[in-house]
């Protein structure tokens, strides 16, 4: 699912998380993300003063779900192929 974020802080905040150095399975939790619909393709957009994101949150759910793609190797999920960025806004797109 594409995905673009608007605002400094969310992207320095996913930047950040980007340019760690361990590679491990990124879970994000999007909250208050708006959908758009166009030419038949679904994706989110934040807004620029409610959206917050949460990258491998201390959720219990989260936790759980990331135990789970360890476990399983990761195989059945995709990982971020392109990170397009046009300050101040990023937006990065996944696999399908």
């Amino acid at each position: 699912m594409k995905c673009t974020l608007f605002g400094a802080e969310l992207v320095s905040q996913f930047n950040t998380f980007l340019l760690r150095s361990n590679v491990e399975p990124l879970v994000m939790v999007a909250q208050l993300f708006k959908p758009n619909f166009y030419l038949e393709e679904t994706s989110i957009q934040s807004t620029f003063h409610s959206s917050l994101i949460l990258l491998n949150s201390n959720y219990a759910e989260v936790k759980q779900f990331r135990k789970r793609l360890l476990t399983l190797g990761d195989t059945t999920t995709r990982g971020i192929v392109e990170v397009l960025t046009q300050s101040p806004k990023i937006q990065f797109v996944s696999s399908k």
